[in-house]
């Protein structure tokens, strides 16, 4: 099961500890035969929406930590994420992975992009929302339309608060929790 976002430290870091950990809630003989990682897919249309806020991207721009924010958040649930560094998708990853969830809904070009270098990939890439069929679970911190507020130097001076990555992640566990059964029936576990 991959999980992918743009810079791989934020939403698809959550989904990754956070399914990995409710599932070795549920059951810890399943957890240990799924592979759960995470994965960032950064399109060129990401660097433009940095250069309009006069954000320099960090170089580089993967093999960096999750955001403290998200760390001290999971920490608080008993998630250590402290040891994550960033990761990019790579064919090898999409050729293993069974399920590829997109960790956002928007911007679409994050899912636009990785069908069109990975065509292959259609059957088994969704959105979280496409995934669960579920409009239920209000997608208000995945469908981020513009978290970020200025100023900016870079993109590790992002501070999004801990009330974004709060909701952030509770809608996550939402989608989790909705669908869990689904998940696991997907991976042939269940």
């Amino acid at each position: 099961l991959l999980f992918v976002c743009g810079a791989n430290r934020g939403r698809s870091v959550a989904s990754e500890h956070v399914f990995r950990h409710m599932l070795k809630e549920r059951n810890e003989k399943i957890a240990s035969q799924v592979k759960v990682w995470s994965a960032g897919l950064m399109c060129k249309e990401d660097l433009e929406w940095l250069k309009g806020y006069a954000v320099t991207p960090p170089d580089p721009i993967f093999s960096r930590p999750a955001y403290q924010g998200l760390i001290t958040l999971l920490q608080r649930r008993g998630i250590d994420i402290s040891g994550h560094r960033s990761r990019e998708l790579t064919n090898q990853m999409i050729e293993e992975a069974d399920l590829i969830i997109i960790s956002e809904e928007r911007p679409p070009f994050r899912e636009a992009a990785l069908l069109s270098f990975w065509p292959q990939a259609e059957e088994k890439a969704f959105t979280f929302s496409e995934f669960v069929e579920a409009h239920e679970v209000e997608a208000q911190y995945l469908v981020t339309e513009d978290p970020y507020v200025q100023p900016y130097t870079d993109e590790d001076s992002y501070d999004l608060g801990p009330e974004y990555w709060e909701s952030c992640v509770a809608e996550i566990e939402g989608y989790l929790a909705q669908k869990m059964d689904k998940f696991l029936s997907y991976l042939q576990l269940s």
